[in-house]
């Protein structure tokens, strides 16, 4: 019963902040899918990230995170009307 609470809790937060349901499942399940891909092969490189193909990734990811919580900021400056 407390799980239905909390994912109602959720789902009026996403309503209210007009968050897309769509994103949040791709979002999901390719999140679990890049989390799992990437410690198997941080394992299988023993932690190294000198290779070029390593770096990239890692450069895009990061920059792809960093320019989502930008557009977040621009959002909340911008009054909707």
């Amino acid at each position: 019963m407390s799980a239905w609470f909390v994912f109602a809790l959720i789902g009026v937060a996403m309503i209210r902040y007009r968050y897309p349901g769509s994103g949040t499942v791709v979002g999901i399940l390719l999140g679990r899918m890049l989390e799992t891909q990437s410690i198997l092969t941080h394992q299988i490189s023993g932690g190294s990230l000198e290779r070029p193909a390593a770096m990239v990734l890692m450069a895009i990811i990061s920059l792809s995170l960093l320019s989502t919580r930008r557009c977040a900021q621009v959002e909340k400056a911008v009054v909707l009307p």
